[in-house]
């Protein structure tokens, strides 16, 4: 959950000038929505062993070997897909 969290907070301004999508509940700005799902999907992801071991009841030793590879994996994707910033400027 960390990494998504950190996924998020690091995520690119919105482009607002992409028109928005038409709903039966109004217009909803299609950079909100991408927006928003930056850092879910990861989250998401990294909480299937968590259900899964509620789903069974019980904690097994290869859900919780699942966890921490899932965990690392998902941790060094964002670290290594993070933007690079500009160097020397503001």
């Amino acid at each position: 959950m960390g990494a998504g969290t950190l996924r998020a907070a690091t995520r690119p301004g919105a482009d607002w000038s992409i028109p928005p999508i038409e709903t039966p509940f109004g217009p909803v700005p299609r950079a909100q929505l991408t927006s928003v799902m930056r850092g879910l999907d990861v989250t998401i992801l990294a909480m299937i062993p968590v259900v899964f071991s509620l789903y069974l009841g019980r904690v097994l030793l290869p859900v919780m070997a699942v966890q921490a590879v899932f965990s690392a994996g998902i941790f060094l994707v964002v670290v290594l897909s993070r933007p690079r910033r500009s160097q020397g400027g503001v």
